[in-house]
């Protein structure tokens, strides 16, 4: 019998040192930076 295991991929994304996985496969700059802990706006 084989066993199979369930393996998860996450997306890690580095922003000055701190680490965000993301939850999706899409993202905007704006939402990276915010979850950041950035402001997105101009």
């Amino acid at each position: 019998m084989i066993e199979l295991t369930k393996i998860k991929i996450e997306n890690k994304v580095y922003v000055n040192g701190k680490v965000i996985v993301l939850d999706r496969d899409t993202i905007t700059a704006s939402e990276l930076l915010e979850m950041a802990g950035f402001s997105s706006s101009v």
